[in-house]
């Protein structure tokens, strides 16, 4: 056989970095950002930082001076989050003071160093330049076929990561990884101006708009650099050449490049090769598979080759990214599960398995992100998981009524929840989805009830999970008393959302001022990252504002209302908090003028973008007219009228349990809660004002 096996990090280089790294975890702390120690300044503005169990960080500083300015930073943070998988180093959290001078991008640690520190030693081999080729080039075909220009590759920005890539259990491996996603841009923009000279296409120096040729471009010098140093093959130096053609068309795409490798090169054992070429020059061990190679075709007579290789061998690789639950592992799962679908002669139960995961995936998205492009890949799972018609499992029919509540549509949703909560009253998929029912529907004390229930087989992570669910709903449903006694038997915690939800109730029960519980929790909470929940950031919010601290309360607000999340119908009430305190006015104010007035005035203060008023708090605007002043009419004007179909859509009587069109409803303007005509004399219990039906 043709070939030798090698393996890209063997060169000595490579244990002593992560002997380097250990050294660091011990080292004596320099100060604190967040809730990372310092352990070293790699750089004006750039820390290593150490997390309380020992894992190393990058903190990237970065001055900013207004809120505005703070909170597009983060946007543009967690839209980099999103494509931080498939060999792209992603960005794990954003540490930012509202309104303050400082804001940090927390980012892996990569022990290995970059590329140009290998070529720098001028010990690397052609088989590790080309592992490090084709690795990139993975990397680039990601963002290329996302629309995304990476602007700025070079060695520097090529590293090599070490870990479990967050999955509990996993060999920790070496990893090539593209970082710096800071100069990312659609491809058809405007290029970022920080580039790098020699690393830049011809057309980008020139100032022509983005284009992934431009990367490949980047690819080819520096393919080219580290040829220089080595004999090579000619293959790859023709290669490089071709990634170098002045003109862009003449340019193969990521892509190509990567089917080229895939003539030559291989991955397999030490007994042989296993996929890509048949005779290989040279193939490396299946672990050190760069992310999303796996459409190579495998070698006959080969049953597994490595965990995500091979479409049943992708659902318990899907069950692994759902228990990460980051934004790029819920990503990649719906990637392999329309994958799967569209391309395996699956078995129904395999496809029925990978549809729950696709539709699972994407309520957890939807959930953190709140994104109108997410919602939409819901509805399309939805919509196609419906069509289908079948569940694997009676409890995943509430997996889908979660999607249809989450999309609001509650009328689509009753069926599958009825029928998945009664096939299983203790799964949790069946219990969140009656939860978020409850809620959509004004009910928050039904839905602390749900959240009460004891579930099967919770484990400590999950009981404390529902145990938090709980008390928020019940906060949210003024039983004050009944929450009171549960802190007490809670005692003393250090979880801080359960001392931010004693706080705001101490507030809600009566004057109060800022004690050491509260000074703590402001200490605490100095540093705001993007992983900080919503309903923290409108704890916080409230329970600042409730103690006279108005300016402080208006920018967690400010921050707070600026997610993308706080337009999903399940957070209506703390989008109006959140409005109302970032005006420096009341939170508590149910009236409905004072919430429609808020919304328009800041609507109108953030330059009129195009948000407009939507569902229920159209429906109520539309009948609560007469009331308002002329800027919130200005905002009902811009958002419309109410959709016919939504208001024939049919949603339950609070009281009765009835089901009408949603235009017969009386509806609370505060709560969202719905009665029937029969029904309709009541005072919601809430405190909000009902509209009815002109």
């Amino acid at each position: 056989m043709s070939g030798r096996f090698a393996d890209p990090f063997a060169a000595p280089y490579f244990p002593r970095a992560l002997a380097a790294a250990a050294a660091l975890r011990q080292a004596p702390a320099l100060g604190r950002i967040g809730g990372y120690e310092t352990v070293a300044e790699l750089a004006p503005t750039v820390y290593l930082g150490r997390r309380a169990d020992g894992q190393l960080f990058v903190l990237k500083g970065s001055a900013a001076t207004t809120a505005a300015e703070l909170a597009r930073r983060e946007d543009e943070a967690l839209r980099l989050i999103r494509h931080g998988f498939g060999g792209v180093l992603t960005v794990e959290e954003v540490l930012g003071v509202p309104g303050g001078p400082v804001q940090h991008l927390c980012l892996p640690y990569c022990p290995g160093g970059s590329l140009r520190d290998r070529l720098a030693g001028k010990d690397i081999s052609v088989e590790e330049l080309a592992y490090h080729g084709l690795a990139l080039a993975c990397a680039l075909h990601q963002l290329h076929r996302h629309g995304l220009v990476h602007g700025d590759v070079k060695p520097e920005n090529v590293l090599f990561a070490h870990g479990d890539e967050g999955f509990a259990g996993r060999e920790p491996r070496w990893r090539t990884v593209l970082a710096d996603l800071e100069t990312m841009v659609p491809a058809g923009g405007r290029t970022s101006v920080r580039l790098t000279a020699a690393y830049a296409a011809p057309e980008q120096l020139a100032g022509a708009a983005a284009d992934p040729a431009m990367d490949v471009w980047a690819w080819g010098r520096i393919l080219r650099e580290g040829l220089d140093l080595v004999e090579g093959w000619d293959w790859l130096d023709e290669l490089a050449g071709q990634a170098l053609a002045e003109q862009p068309g003449a340019r193969p795409d990521a892509e190509a490049i990567i089917a080229n490798f895939g003539r030559h090169l291989g991955f397999g054992t030490t007994t042989g090769p296993q996929l890509g070429a048949d005779r290989p020059l040279v193939w490396y061990p299946l672990g050190t598979l760069p992310d999303l190679l796996d459409s190579w075709p495998r070698r006959a007579g080969v049953a597994t080759i490595r965990q995500s290789v091979g479409w049943l061998a992708w659902l318990p690789e899907c069950h692994r990214l759902y228990e990460l639950g980051t934004v790029p592992a819920l990503l990649r799962i719906e990637e392999l599960s329309t994958r799967a679908l569209r391309e395996a002669e699956l078995a129904r139960a395999a496809a029925l398995g990978f549809t729950c995961l696709w539709v699972k995936a994407l309520v957890e998205l939807v959930e953190k992100t709140g994104d109108t492009a997410d919602l939409h890949r819901l509805l399309v799972a939805a919509q196609e998981w419906e069509r289908v018609g079948e569940f694997e499992h009676e409890p995943d029919a509430a997996v889908l009524a979660q999607a249809w509540l989450m999309l609001d549509n509650p009328e689509r949703a009753l069926p599958h929840l009825n029928r998945g909560y009664t096939a299983d009253r203790e799964h949790p998929s069946g219990r969140a989805a009656l939860r978020l029912h409850h809620l959509l529907a004004g009910d928050f004390e039904l839905a602390a009830q749900i959240a009460a229930q004891p579930g099967r087989d919770e484990d400590e992570g999950m009981h404390t999970r529902w145990l938090l669910l709980m008390l928020g709903d019940l906060l949210a449903a003024g039983e004050h008393a009944e929450l009171a006694r549960l802190l007490d038997r809670i005692g003393p915690s250090n979880i801080d959302l359960i001392a931010l939800i004693g706080c705001v109730l101490a507030g809600r029960r009566g004057p109060v001022t800022a004690d050491a519980r509260w000074r703590g929790l402001r200490e605490h909470f100095r540093t705001i990252s993007s992983g900080t929940s919503l309903k923290k950031l409108a704890l916080l919010t409230e329970a600042a504002f409730q103690r006279g601290e108005y300016d402080y309360a208006a920018s967690r607000a400010d921050l707070a209302r600026r997610r993308k999340v706080t337009r999903l119908p399940v957070n209506h009430l703390e989008r109006a908090a959140l409005e109302a305190v970032a005006l420096q006015r009341d939170p508590a104010d149910r009236a409905l003028t004072a919430r429609l007035t808020n919304r328009a005035e800041l609507w109108v203060a953030d330059g009129r973008p195009a948000d407009p008023l939507l569902r229920l708090d159209l429906v109520t605007a539309h009948r609560w007219a007469e009331h308002l002043p002329p800027v919130a009419r200005e905002l009902l004007a811009f958002s419309g009228t109410p959709a016919a179909p939504m208001l024939a859509s049919t949603r339950l009587c609070g009281d009765c349990g009835g089901a009408e069109p949603l235009g017969e409803l009386a509806i609370c303007g505060r709560c969202h809660r719905t009665w029937c005509a029969g029904c309709a004399d009541q005072v919601c219990r809430c405190g909000g004002e009902v509209t009815r039906p002109h």
